[in-house]
């Protein structure tokens, strides 16, 4: 049985969440860190079974949430016509009437509770998959112990390796879509609508990952050439508008514009 070195241990620990939750700022640090370690790896890992389990959790947390938010407004959850107990510590406090407004089970809201429910169960199944174990080691040159989660990597699941750096795996990716999710920054990962290689974006208005896949996305519209000549045609018209400001600047000053390359 190899022993690891205090040094592989640390790299293979991954931070555990602090209970106060930092500043704002230290989050926004921390979020920043964890998804641009999490794009890198998307990236490495695209064509893998890996990245389709992962890809799915990137879509389907927050699309989930959203689906049960608008099922429970829309009621399909309640109890309907039936009085609700309110219990404490176990004892009945409070017994609320039925409410005569609500209306009553409907096939369609069956459905849509079972399809939920499916749904659930199915994100839940891919949670499953990944287990941790805590461990800690004490590095001399903070003086102090390292505590975390070590990810245990099951076999066939992709894990990128870096020099210098601790193995992230499939099981390291699942952790950080759910520390960004608990944040509210998971939307900040985005995937090239051209090129598809993964970021995490700094603005949430941010979609391409350079200027000329934004305008490769851009082209795809039908409106878009028509918008163009529109631009052109303004910032042309800026152009004349300041250089005719300028001669009559210089005109009024008594002094003889020459004119460069259309301008001054």
């Amino acid at each position: 049985m190899a022993i690891k070195t205090s040094s592989e241990l640390a790299r293979g620990i991954m931070d555990l969440p602090s209970r106060d939750g930092g500043t704002a700022r230290i989050r926004r640090v921390e979020s920043l860190l964890d998804g641009k370690l999490l794009a890198k790896w998307l990236n490495a890992a695209r064509d893998t079974k890996s990245h389709e389990r992962i890809h799915r959790l990137i879509v389907e947390l927050p699309q989930l949430r959203n689906d049960y938010n608008a099922a429970s407004r829309d009621r399909v959850f309640m109890r309907f016509g039936a009085e609700t107990t309110v219990r404490r510590d176990g004892k009945i406090v409070e017994i609320l009437p039925a409410d005569s407004d609500f209306s009553p089970i409907t096939q369609e809201k069956i459905r849509r509770a079972q399809v939920l429910a499916e749904r659930h169960d199915a994100l839940q199944g891919i949670l499953g998959r990944y287990s941790y174990s805590i461990g800690a080691v004490f590095v001399l040159a903070r003086g102090e112990w390292l505590s975390g989660l070590i990810t245990k990597h099951r076999r066939g699941e992709f894990v990128l390796e870096e020099e210098g750096q601790r193995p992230y795996g499939e099981g390291d990716a699942a952790f950080t879509i759910l520390s960004l999710f608990e944040a509210g920054d998971l939307e900040k990962m985005r995937s090239c609508p051209s090129c598809g290689r993964w970021q995490y974006v700094r603005q949430r208005s941010y979609f391409a990952c350079n200027a000329a896949c934004r305008y490769q996305h851009y082209k795809k519209d039908p409106e878009f050439k028509k918008k163009a000549v529109v631009a052109q045609q303004k910032h042309r018209k800026k152009l004349k508008d300041m250089l005719r400001n300028q001669q009559a600047l210089a005109e009024s000053h008594g002094v003889t514009p020459r004119r460069k390359h259309g301008r001054l």
